[in-house]
């Protein structure tokens, strides 16, 4: 990766890239050559990286491709106002990956549960940290998928489980 960094061409991305760009030790100039990268799929993949700055973070939480914006809501180690920010993005798919996002506050999980899309409300019940007093709500959806999520949470309920499984979907 150094060796394109410093030429500044376009690099092939192949698993051994994508595994040193989302790598903890990824040194700082490589990190800013990928967030300020044109290649979106080396935007995203960096998005994801643990030792990711506030400040790039803040940054790539505006990046113009929605699909950059939800790798970073989805990197469970961030400022969780970056997640915060991100979870009221007009573009569905970043929503979504906020509302899956651990970090996210129980107050925005708790709005997010009543959100008119199903692919948001689901991420909601897939969420570990979303309230168990949700997840009781969330199981009743009309949507089969959003039940499918609680069903799936580990932090679920007994009771909550057993009227899953009475579902007849």
């Amino acid at each position: 990766l150094e060796n394109f960094v410093s030429n500044n061409r376009t690099i092939e991305i192949d698993d051994e890239v994508r595994a040193q760009v989302s790598s903890a030790d990824l040194d700082s100039k490589e990190m800013e050559y990928c967030v300020i990268s044109p290649q979106i799929e080396l935007r995203e993949i960096v998005a994801s990286n643990p030792k990711l700055t506030t400040k790039f973070a803040q940054w790539m939480s505006t990046d113009i491709e929605p699909s950059v914006r939800a790798s970073v809501a989805s990197n469970p180690n961030l400022d969780p106002t970056v997640i915060l920010k991100l979870s009221s993005d007009p573009h569905i798919s970043v929503v979504a990956a906020a509302a899956q996002n651990p970090i996210l506050s129980s107050s925005k999980l708790v709005e997010l549960s009543k959100h008119r899309s199903y692919i948001v409300r689901t991420e909601v019940a897939k969420n570990p940290t979303t309230p168990v007093a949700n997840l009781e709500t969330l199981s009743q959806d009309s949507e089969w998928g959003v039940r499918r999520g609680v069903a799936t949470n580990s932090e679920s309920s007994q009771d909550i489980l057993d009227n899953l499984a009475a579902d007849p979907i």
